[in-house]
C-alpha cells in the first residue's frame, strides 16, 4: 500500500509537472500565434504600403510621360514659331527693300521733275528774250 501510495504521489507529481509543461507550451504557443498574427498584419500593411507606393510611382511615371509629351509639343510649336518669325523677317526685309527702292525712284522722279522744270523755265526765258528782240 505504501509503495502504491508512493507511486501515486510520484504520478501526481509527474502529472503536475506535465501540466506545468503543458501550460508553458500553451503559453509559448499563444505568444507564437500572437507573433505570427502580428507578422501577418505587418506583412499586409507592408503589402498595402507597397501597392500604394507602386500606384504613386505609376502616377509619377504617367505625369512624366505627359510632361515629356507637352515639352515635345512646345518644342514643335517653338520651332514652328521660329520658322514663322524667319518668314516674317524675310518678308519685312523684302518690304523694306521695296520701300527703299520706291524712295530712290521717287527721288529720281523729283530730280527729273526739277530738271524738267528748270529746262521749262530756261525755254520760257529764251522765249521772252526772243519776243523782246
Amino acid at each position: 500500500l505504501r509503495e502504491a501510495e508512493k507511486a501515486r504521489e510520484e504520478l501526481r507529481a509527474r502529472a503536475a509537472e506535465a501540466e506545468g509543461e503543458r501550460e508553458r507550451a500553451l503559453e509559448a504557443l499563444r505568444k507564437e500565434e500572437a507573433r505570427a498574427a502580428q507578422a501577418e498584419r505587418d506583412l499586409e500593411a507592408e503589402r498595402k504600403a507597397g501597392a500604394e507606393a507602386y500606384e504613386a510611382y505609376e502616377g509619377l511615371v504617367q505625369e512624366l510621360r505627359e510632361a515629356e509629351k507637352a515639352r515635345e509639343e512646345l518644342r514643335a510649336r517653338a520651332a514652328e514659331a521660329e520658322g514663322e518669325r524667319e518668314r516674317a523677317l524675310e518678308a519685312l526685309r523684302k518690304e523694306e527693300a521695296r520701300a527703299a527702292q520706291a524712295e530712290r525712284d521717287l527721288e529720281a522722279e523729283r530730280k527729273a521733275g526739277a530738271e524738267a522744270y528748270e529746262a521749262y523755265e530756261g525755254l520760257v526765258q529764251e522765249l521772252r528774250e526772243a519776243e523782246k528782240a
